[in-house]
């Protein structure tokens, strides 16, 4: 099982909107009016921190889920080239 099949499986059992417990990617968003409503209120926010995915999780009230420990590994930050660099070097992959 992938981390994707968590949170697929999760949304195909009870549908809603789904993000992992620290991090809000992947996430599964439902497109409905309620939440492209809530989209926009956040979008309209006069402070640009204000205008976050979590401030949009919040709103939607989206449920977390926790990363089973045996995939936890595969929940790894890769927002700057250093980082993309060790995850390159751990799968041999540089």
């Amino acid at each position: 099982m992938q981390v994707l099949d968590v949170i697929i499986n999760q949304h195909q059992t009870e549908p809603g909107n789904y993000y992992f417990s620290n991090s809000v990617f992947p996430i599964i968003v439902e497109a409905n009016a309620k939440n492209l409503s809530c989209l926009a209120d956040v979008l309209s926010l006069p402070v640009a921190k204000q205008r976050s995915i979590k401030a949009f999780l919040n709103l939607i009230q989206a449920t977390e889920i926790e990363v089973p420990k045996e995939l936890a590994p595969a929940m790894v930050n890769t927002n700057t080239p250093e980082q993309w660099q060790h995850i390159q070097d751990k799968v041999g992959e540089s």
